[in-house]
């Protein structure tokens, strides 16, 4: 992800939803806290993320899984997801201040795609729905707003918020720290599965900055 990435059953990080507007709901995310295994080299900074008030960015999100679960000698199953971009255009709509910290930014979809066929078919009537995000000046977000355009069917309705989730729960967040690249840090939160909870740590590492853009490398765990 850039800038910053009726309801299924409860995806990885979903959470209690909490109606905002007759069309929008509001998904709390889990607390992210960070831990600094190695700072880096010189020179050394804070990162902090504050993009301007009405920074427009053209993205294209794609996620997908493939999950199998097998217990003892039953047969395996599959709980894969299949492949899913959605072309967004992000527009900041609240920029960091003194009274507030966070930045605000609006997302629209444009035309989604899929190697499914059924999910295909179910797209076309979902162009123009909406979502949002509330992001913390370390990249954490606090918050997902969703947006279903009144016509978008339920399969794809489930897709867009599951891509969202997955987005979300691997944004990283940077540390308080000053780090340099080749810094290490940790990046730990809670997330629901199949309604268990389960600890999510992401290691990441600076590889590389130039000027404000910044690469880093995260590796996911979940326990």
């Amino acid at each position: 992800t850039a800038v910053v990435a009726g309801c299924s059953s409860t995806p990885d990080g979903a959470a209690s939803i909490a109606p905002s507007t007759s069309t929008e709901v509001t998904v709390p995310v889990s607390a992210v806290t960070t831990t600094v295994v190695d700072a880096g080299a010189e020179p050394r900074e804070v990162v902090r993320v504050a993009p301007a008030l009405d920074t427009v960015q053209q993205i294209d999100l794609t996620t997908g899984s493939r999950v199998f679960q097998q217990i003892g000698d039953q047969p395996r199953q599959d709980f894969s997801s299949p492949e899913v971009t959605l072309p967004l255009t992000a527009t900041v709509t609240r920029a960091v201040s003194d009274a507030d910290p966070s930045t605000v930014v609006d997302l629209v979809l444009g035309d989604a795609t899929s190697p499914d066929g059924a999910l295909m078919s179910a797209f076309a009537a979902a162009s123009g729905s909406g979502a949002g995000l509330t992001i913390g000046p370390s990249g954490a977000i606090s918050a997902l707003r969703l947006r279903p355009g009144p016509d978008a069917p339920d399969a794809a309705r489930a897709a867009i918020e599951q891509a969202f989730y997955q987005a979300v729960y691997r944004m990283v967040s940077f540390p308080d720290e000053p780090i340099g690249v080749g810094a290490v840090w940790e990046i730990h939160q809670q997330v629901m599965s199949a309604g268990i909870t389960l600890d999510q740590v992401g290691t990441a590492t600076l590889v590389e900055r130039e000027d404000d853009r910044i690469t880093v490398d995260v590796k996911v765990e979940q326990t």
